[in-house]
């Protein structure tokens, strides 16, 4: 994400602008409600999902300069899962939303709770591990 008042013509497509100050200690302390194995469901608008429990091994975000960078690592992931986080770990930042109120979302398991969606653009898969015994078996 760039947080800035303005729009950057590099990094334009390539980041999501958001030109309100954020709270990148409240944003850290609601995604400690991420980590662990929980029931996402509130995080997905997907109804067809037969299963919406995830382990989150790390979530975490740093400013670095105007950038806000968003690392979440997990043994998968829901449809909008990452985006409607990103959406809602956004309003806490904005102090639209309480960290209690994050953590509200995340225990109370209802499809679609979570957001607003926040947008694609900014967003990318970073690395798929794959445990070493699923490479063996491909050979």
């Amino acid at each position: 994400m760039l947080n800035s008042l303005t729009r950057s013509p590099i990094r334009n497509g390539f980041s999501y602008l958001v030109a309100t100050h954020l709270d990148i200690g409240a944003m850290n302390q609601a995604c400690q409600a991420l980590v662990g194995e929980h029931d996402f469901a509130s995080f997905t608008t997907c109804f067809g999902v037969e299963n919406t429990v995830r382990s989150v091994d790390r979530v975490e975000i740093e400013k670095d300069g105007e950038l806000i960078i968003f690392n979440m690592v997990a043994n998968s992931f829901l449809p909008h899962q990452v985006r409607n986080t990103v959406g809602a770990l956004i309003e806490v930042g904005r102090g639209k939303m309480t960290v209690d109120q994050f953590y509200g979302i995340v225990a109370a398991k209802k499809h679609g709770l979570a957001g607003p969606k926040a947008p694609a653009c900014g967003l990318c898969l970073m690395r798929v591990n794959y445990p070493r015994s699923f490479g063996e078996e491909m050979q």
